[in-house]
């Protein structure tokens, strides 16, 4: 089609035409720049190899990238009813939408990645497993994975702060195929081994979030989240089902398998991440005349580089930006002891317990001026969302392996234990009665069935309990009602106060364990005509 026929005019288009060619004039311009200015310090530094050592104590026999990324290379898109990883999540096999979702699961594409990833997770001794140990840039990275855009981007000269992980969006659909697959396993009968492909899954995020740079170990995080969350997802659905397919013996396993400290799991051990702040070293000596003040001809191309690694078309106009910014910059002793306080800050929070009064104040990086101190801020980014993802982490864990014992203990006794009966469960699908880690008062979850354990008045009707639930896949808040057909199995939440699960989220309000608020919105959906 061409211009006039998109009714552009051809002094519109000669316009145009000069315009897109100063604007490439001016990046080409900006390129040469930027592979000028810093080429001496990107030879001497060794920030890259310091960054690439954290993961030298892996070895090749026990990484798990060089398993799974080559049949990622191979992958075929996911269908769009299940492009997005919530999507695949809320998506039941009932719809008509989830024939091609199978359809794409069932491929030998998709087959080899999930059998790729039970591979890779076999080995539940956290010090013998397998681990993510690809290096950061192309150097070390087989030739076929940096062709499939399968290894993390640096530019040139290879700068940390400026890191794309371009392999995170081949996982995106990796995440979606195992929220499919598991829906498709359970759907034809084999609730073990959907359990098993998204253990596999949980266990192989894990490892994402052992992963040094603050973008990846947030990735990471959030799929052992979600995956915990369809743990119990998965098993609600077997539990509502006319038969079920989980039985005691396998609900010990899969407890045994999530086992916190003694097992891969192992929250406790997630750290921060290390390479950010050995990033914003780089990135300080790259922009800085040594032991002065900002270079403002390294500066403004350097700095417009990071800060629009994911929007190049913008590089040219925020590079003069970055230059007019480069004298307000603070020097280069002062930014370095500025970015040591900040880390030493998130470390002594990060050994912190859940309730000390130290994390709810300002921390040093959000306190500093972000144009005074653009470097550090462009390199570490905030890890303070790291705090609350592990909190919710810890609650999703005790949450499932609770829930799933009261399950187990359903299977066997064909009933729910007495009011305030968690301990049950105990030792025979736990080996103790954990507490709810947003529970100051270091107490178990909260538990009770609906109207059974329910109080009402002389003259009132006993009635279904009524939660609120705001989920993660939906903008709007639901109300369910729960019969005494079922149990309620709840945190009290960040704001530490018992609720009855009347307003579940994850943010705010009471946290829902038990029935999953994922399988409650999903069940809305379906009962309301929204997941044809």
């Amino acid at each position: 089609m061409g211009y006039g026929q998109r009714g552009l005019s051809a002094g519109a288009s000669a316009g145009r035409v000069r315009r897109e060619t100063r604007t490439w004039a001016g990046l080409l311009a900006l390129a040469a720049a930027l592979a000028m200015a810093p080429r001496a310090q990107a030879q001497s530094d060794d920030a890259l190899k310091r960054v690439n050592d954290l993961y030298a104590d892996i070895k090749p026999n026990r990484r798990s990238d060089l398993v799974v990324l080559p049949a990622l290379a191979k992958m075929t898109p996911p269908p769009e009813a299940v492009e997005l990883v919530g999507r695949a999540i809320l998506i039941p096999a009932k719809a008509a939408s989830f024939a091609p979702a199978k359809a794409w699961a069932e491929a030998p594409p998709q087959k080899a990645v999930l059998e790729s990833l039970a591979a890779v997770t076999k080995e539940d001794n956290f010090q013998s497993a397998m681990y993510f140990g690809q290096p950061y840039g192309v150097e070390g990275v087989p030739i076929e994975l940096v062709k499939a855009e399968l290894y993390s981007e640096l530019g040139d000269p290879p700068t940390l702060a400026n890191a794309r992980f371009l392999y995170l969006r081949r996982l995106e659909w990796a995440a979606s195929l195992a929220h499919v697959e598991a829906t498709r396993l359970l759907a034809a009968g084999d609730a073990d081994a959907a359990m098993k492909t998204m253990l596999n899954w949980l266990f192989f995020s894990r490892q994402i979030a052992e992963r040094e740079t603050l973008g990846e170990k947030r990735w990471g995080v959030k799929q052992v989240e979600l995956a915990l969350e369809r743990l119990r997802d998965l098993a609600y659905t077997d539990f509502r089902a006319p038969t079920h397919g989980l039985d005691v013996v396998k609900i010990q396993e899969i407890n045994k398998r999530l086992r916190d400290r003694e097992g891969f799991l192992g929250l406790e051990r997630l750290r921060l991440p290390r390479a950010d702040r050995i990033a914003a070293e780089q990135l300080i000596g790259r922009v800085f005349v040594p032991k002065g003040n900002a270079n403002p001809e390294a500066f403004g191309p350097m700095m417009a580089q990071v800060s629009t690694r994911d929007r190049p078309l913008r590089l040219f106009s925020e590079s003069g930006r970055w230059t007019a910014l480069a004298a307000q910059h603070a020097g280069w002793f002062e930014t370095l002891d500025r970015l040591e306080k900040i880390a030493n800050d998130w470390s002594r929070r990060w050994a912190l317990e859940a309730f000390d009064p130290v994390l709810r104040t300002p921390t040093d990086f959000e306190k500093i001026d972000r144009v005074k101190y653009a470097t550090i801020v462009a390199a570490m980014g905030d890890a303070k969302s790291l705090f609350d993802a592990r909190q919710r982490l810890r609650a999703e864990a005790v949450g499932t392996r609770t829930a799933l014992g009261m399950y187990g203990y359903f299977l066997k006794q064909k009933t729910f234990p007495p009011e305030g009966g968690l301990s049950a469960i105990r030792p025979e699908f736990v080996p103790l009665l954990e507490n709810d880690p947003y529970n100051s008062g270091k107490r178990p979850l909260e538990f009770f069935v609906p109207i059974r354990d329910q109080v009402f008045g002389p003259r009132e009707t006993p009635r279904p309990h009524t939660v609120r639930v705001f989920n993660d896949f939906g903008n709007v808040a639901v109300d369910i009602s729960l019969g005494q057909d079922q149990f309620v199995l709840y945190s009290v939440g960040p704001d530490d106060s018992k609720g009855f699960a009347k307003e579940a989220a994850k943010d705010g309000g009471d946290y829902l364990i038990w029935p999953p608020m994922v399988s409650l919105y999903r069940q809305y959906l379906i009962d309301n005509g929204q997941m044809n």
